[in-house]
């Protein structure tokens, strides 16, 4: 009955909000996807649970949490063939330099997330505050309408809050977790992303340019490719095809390396492109 009179409080919390003397550190009301729960690996790293959306990529999602697609491929070896569908579920990597304690002044408390913690087995609160995510232990306690330091496994905290815009890029650094390493980085990102492009020389990002005009069928950019020769390029996440003729060069100005070929828009519309940027094999 305790655990139950603890959690019914603090869910109403959640729903409803609560009023207090730090009102910029509260959210006054929240639906269930405005709550993101953080699970701690026994190396006390923190990864979250993703659902896809209908629309959504593997690119899209990459992007948005600053993760490259091996990155993605690597915390979600469950991915098989590069297909994904509507409420499927991915891991994704919190960077703790992402979580942040308070909100910030003078920005709408619909910009963020609520990051909630479960308590596990061997937790206090001093524990959870201090080491797991970097906050006074009066703040973890009176955010969450507790009295005491006493805990319960399962019972739900709210730690902080996570930025709906996404994660930068900078804010990940996997030389921190023990199991990140290149060997099997590498090994993932060939199993799993390339696992039938059996003939295709390059993989990587293509970027739709709307200035790209095609000329008697689909035209492209690239970097090495003989010029007004023909490349097939093959969106993996659909199986689409195209046979396209090289135009010119990726301007080394304007794209990255991870852009591997520029495409225009009627192209990326027969590869069945959802957004700008997506990803492609190439085969020359």
């Amino acid at each position: 009955m305790k655990n139950l009179l603890k959690l019914l409080t603090l869910l109403g919390w959640l729903l409803i909000g609560f009023s207090g003397t730090a009102s910029t550190d509260t959210i006054p009301r929240l639906i269930p996807q405005d709550t993101v729960f953080i699970n701690v690996s026994d190396n006390n790293t923190f990864t979250f649970i993703h659902t896809i959306e209908k629309s959504e990529t593997l690119f899209s999602i990459s992007q948005h949490y600053g993760l490259s697609l091996s990155d993605l491929y690597f915390f979600n070896p469950q991915i098989v063939g590069n297909l994904i569908s509507p409420g499927q579920q991915l891991t994704i990597p919190l960077p703790k330099k992402s979580i942040l304690r308070y909100q910030s002044t003078g920005v709408s408390r619909d910009a963020y997330y609520a990051l909630c913690y479960k308590v596990r087995s061997g937790d206090t609160a001093y524990n959870i505050a201090r080491t797991r995510f970097k906050m006074p232990v009066d703040t973890l306690l009176e955010r969450n309408s507790i009295i005491t330091h006493n805990l319960d496994i399962g019972q739900v905290l709210h730690v902080g809050y996570l930025k709906k815009s996404g994660i930068p890029a900078d804010h990940h650094n996997f030389k921190n977790n023990p199991e990140w390493t290149e060997e099997r980085l590498k090994e993932m990102a060939y199993k799993k992303a390339t696992g039938d492009r059996k003939g295709f020389n390059e993989a990587g990002a293509a970027y739709c340019k709307k200035e790209l005009k095609d000329r008697a069928g689909h035209s492209v950019l690239h970097r090495t490719a003989k010029l007004r020769s023909y490349i097939t390029i093959k969106n993996p996440m659909n199986g689409k095809t195209v046979r396209a003729k090289v135009l010119g060069r990726i301007p080394k100005s304007v794209h990255t390396n991870d852009v591997v070929v520029v495409v225009s828009r009627q192209t990326a519309r027969a590869l069945g492109a959802k957004d700008n940027r997506f990803y492609v094999w190439v085969k020359k």
